[in-house]
């Protein structure tokens, strides 16, 4: 028992650490690019001061929600994509494990499975006092 025990514990360990990795790699990738978009757009902005201040107060750079939807210009098209999907796949995956969690509690009928398998030990344990060991009633007894 104390080897499924383990196993049991580094697996739980496991499944924790691919979702911290899932989450920071769906917020952390999308957070590079326009960190990236942002420099960029900086760069862009002071090569114009320097050939022409009067085009430069006209570029503007678009906010995070613009960058990942894709209505930015340049190339976070794709990484706007990848943590749209990203954050989706997250979402889902909470949704189902709060799903899962409560489908182990309780049955759609909202009675507790452990509460439902002490009844059927209770019941088992009845039924066995009421026949002896082949099968014959009590009753007589």
């Amino acid at each position: 028992m104390g080897i499924l025990w383990k196993i049991s514990k580094w697996y739980n360990r496991y499944q924790f650490l691919m979702w911290i990795i899932g989450i920071l790699t769906a917020i952390a990738t999308p957070l590079v690019g326009y960190a990236s978009y942002l420099l960029s757009a900086n760069n862009q902005h002071a090569e114009l001061l320097s050939d022409s201040p009067e085009y430069a107060d006209e570029t503007t750079t678009s906010n995070l929600l613009q960058w990942l939807t894709g209505q930015a210009q340049g190339y976070g098209r794709l990484l706007g994509i990848i943590a749209v999907l990203g954050i989706l796949v997250i979402v889902f995956c909470i949704v189902f494990t709060i799903i899962n969690w409560i489908g182990r509690r309780t049955k759609v009928s909202g009675v507790d499975e452990a509460e439902e398998q002490q009844e059927k030990g209770r019941r088992q344990a009845a039924e066995d006092d009421r026949y002896d060991d082949y099968g014959q009633s009590r009753e007589y007894d």
